[in-house]
């Protein structure tokens, strides 16, 4: 038997990438050396993201009850003053930023969770020996605990197995990165009540000790504090010592001790992540020291991304070079979470008094800045993950949501009833529209690659109160009650997520269908969803530009200022006339007054003499001429009027098919200097590019009644 996927390592993030695997409906192997889980804790947090993979996973309502969600985080100064404070009061991504656990439970939990997938095929105490691969699979070759050899083949494997990764070293990468090192002390115990003044992690500032502690979760209570360079190892491995430590804070005669050991912190990363069928994920991709609370949190992010695209190989047919895309979309983060891990780092394990006593005045003094303190209080110092790179269908800008995690919002449903947004609409993939029903802005064939290929589901949400109360109106619009999810529809009416929850595309009405599709080519083997033949359309007549799908976009350079300008004309009409020779009259007016770029100030100007004059000269139009090349492309060529100001101008019309209508997009290049806009400074650049998207509506009865009264 050959398995579709083999997942080296079986600590959380090897349980995570193997149940996202199985509910893909896929065959998974796991090998996992140790003969069952590791008694004691080593993660103590979790972050809302990782909860929301848990959700995803089918795992969060069983895990949950032994954890403390909300957990907090505070930075005390060696006199025991506190200096800033972390409890954030978001929750993006529909749990808290940071919950405390008891990785032991965790890890039976996800593992009880695994055994009732019957394509799981679990083996522990099995330690992988090696790996051969061809263009098909992967040759694994393994002992078990009483030291007998074994074999098995996958399509892909996943290395979930740690800092110590045997995959890696089977498949001869390296771990490569800074040299920085770090030596900590780390003792877990069992406390029978909670250290009531220390209701959060608790980072002291001591130059002669830094240290760290905190409750988790079970009763569970953890300290951290940096070795010294002139401290003995083994003595402060006694438990004498340990007894010190816990007699801080609380009764050393009551504590279970349960792991007590020197840890060297490090800050590294895989050469590559990927050799082949053969990906590297979590510890085994990156180290990064603990200062952040997002070693663990980081792996769960890398098999949140990759799990779904391995699927996509091995159900739809997707070409391979789709994994390409994980190293290029997780590496930056990674990086960037294990530079700020470092930084953190070496801030707080300052030996310097004085300082550390700067250090401590600055932090107090910029925290009375109110936006600074909440930007703190609620955590967003920690660099969100922001895809630049990868399997997107448009090219990420700071305007644009595209490569941003999507937030969960809590949403209301028309019953009343309050969910999180994946408990809804779950977490494959997602068409989600603002004010806007995707389904009615995709032809007939665009829903079904939606529907049949994607396997998408459609999502419509609107502010609280904003149910539309007209007739007939859909009872399935969600209301997004913090309206987080608002600030992702600023540019269009959709976005696309991926099952990652990651913003793929953010298109407009017009350019949903052509997106669609499009993502279905780089996600499907083509031949899975047979893309229509073009419809044949009988052209004769007049076809008029429907306004509610008319995409009129503009872009310019230097058009305000310095900066690049991007808008559209929210007005515009037009239509095509066909005659029987194959030629076509073409007719498009634009109003001059409907120009927005989202800033109110700067439509004002672009209204005025200097620019559109838009009092005097309301409308912009285009008269002109087509000549047919075929089914799918117009060749035109006419007159554009700016400001009573005529040129001659060219540009080329692509046709698209789409049932009985039919959708056009045009792209044009406009010299402003010869409509004699030239305002003061020099401003303005001569070259502004406009697109232009809408669909076409043959006006039947008009064209029959025209050719009924011609012929009497």
């Amino acid at each position: 038997m050959t398995f579709d996927v083999a997942v080296i390592g079986l600590g959380p993030v090897g349980e995570l990438a193997a149940l996202l695997l199985a509910r893909a409906g896929l065959t998974v192997l796991v090998l996992e050396r140790e003969a069952d889980v590791y008694p004691h804790p080593r993660v103590g947090v979790l972050d809302g993201e990782a909860l929301r993979t848990l959700q995803k996973a089918g795992v969060y309502e069983r895990a949950v009850p032994d954890m403390l969600l909300g957990a907090g985080a505070q930075w005390v100064s060696a006199r025991g003053k506190v200096v800033s404070t972390t409890l954030p009061t978001e929750k993006l991504q529909g749990h808290p930023w940071i919950s405390a656990i008891y990785q032991p439970l965790l890890d039976r939990q996800l593992r009880a969770a695994l055994a009732e997938y019957p394509d799981v095929d679990i083996r522990l105490g099995h330690r992988l020996t090696g790996l051969t691969q061809d263009d098909e699979s992967v040759e694994l070759t393994f002992r078990d605990a009483d030291d007998r050899t074994g074999n098995a083949r996958a399509r892909f494997v996943l290395g979930c197995d740690g800092a110590n990764s045997a995959t890696r070293d089977a498949i001869g990468v390296q771990l490569v990165g800074s040299a920085y090192t770090d030596t900590w002390l780390i003792l877990d115990a069992k406390l029978p009540e909670p250290v009531t003044h220390i209701p959060y992690f608790q980072m002291t500032l001591d130059p002669a000790a830094p240290s760290l502690t905190g409750r988790l979760a079970a009763g569970g209570h953890r300290w951290e504090r940096k070795v010294m360079p002139w401290e003995d190892h083994d003595e402060i491995l006694t438990p004498r010592a340990a007894r010190q430590v816990i007699a801080e804070v609380a009764d050393p005669d009551t504590a279970e001790i349960l792991r007590h050991l020197i840890y060297t912190f490090r800050a590294k990363s895989a050469e590559r992540w990927r050799v082949g069928r053969v990906l590297l994920c979590g510890d085994a991709a990156h180290l990064m020291p603990p200062m952040i609370g997002q070693g663990l949190n980081s792996g769960i992010r890398d098999v949140t991304n990759l799990t779904w695209k391995i699927a996509a190989v091995v159900n739809a047919g997707a070409p391979l070079r789709i994994l390409d895309s994980y190293e290029a979309e997780r590496r930056p983060h990674a990086d960037a979470i294990t530079a700020m891990s470092v930084r953190v780092g070496r801030l707080v394990t300052m030996r310097s008094r004085w300082a550390a006593a700067i250090r401590d005045a600055v932090s107090v003094t910029l925290l009375h800045v109110p936006p600074l303190r909440e930007h703190v209080r609620q955590g967003r110092w920690r660099p969100p993950a922001r895809y630049r790179r990868g399997l997107l269908l448009a090219r990420p800008s700071l305007r644009s949501p595209v490569g941003r995690l999507f937030p969960q919002p809590l949403v209301r449903t028309f019953s009343g009833a309050e969910h999180r947004l994946d408990d809804v609409a779950g977490s494959g993939w997602r068409i989600i529209g603002w004010d806007a029903d995707p389904r009615q802005a995709l032809s007939t064939q665009g829903r079904h690659i939606a529907e049949h290929v994607l396997g998408a589901t459609y999502v419509t949400l609107t502010s609280p109160g904003q149910r539309p109360v007209h007739r007939g109106a859909s009872t399935h619009i969600l209301e997004d009650l913090h309206e987080l999810a608002r600030p992702y529809f600023r540019r269009q009416p959709f976005v696309v997520l991926r099952p990652d929850h990651y913003v793929c595309a953010n298109p407009s009405s017009t350019a949903l269908d052509s997106t669609v599709r499009a993502l279905a080519q780089q996600i499907s083997h083509e031949s899975s969803w047979s893309p229509q033949a073009p419809t044949v359309v009988e052209r004769t007549g007049v076809w008029k530009l429907d306004p509610a799908t008319a995409d009129i976009k503009f872009f310019a350079r230097g058009l305000w200022g310095l900066l690049p300008v991007t808008g559209r004309f929210r007005r515009a009409s037009g239509s095509l006339t066909w005659g029987q020779d194959g030629t076509a009259m073409v007719l498009l007016e634009l109003h001059a007054t409907s120009v927005a770029t989202g800033i109110g100030l700067r439509d004002l100007h672009l209204r005025a003499p200097e620019f559109l004059d838009a009092r005097k000269h309301p409308v912009i139009s285009f008269h002109g001429d087509a000549i047919s090349h075929g089914p799918a492309r117009l060749e035109v060529a006419g007159k554009l009027t700016i400001r009573d100001t005529t040129t001659e101008m060219q540009f080329d019309v692509e046709l698209t098919p789409d049932g009985p209508e039919v959708v056009a997009a045009a792209t044009a290049r406009i010299d402003l200097s010869a409509y004699g806009i030239a305002p003061r400074f020099g401003m303005v650049r001569p070259e502004v590019h406009l697109e232009i998207r809408g669909r076409l509506i043959r006006l039947h009865r008009r064209a029959e009644s025209a050719d009924q009264r011609t012929s009497n």
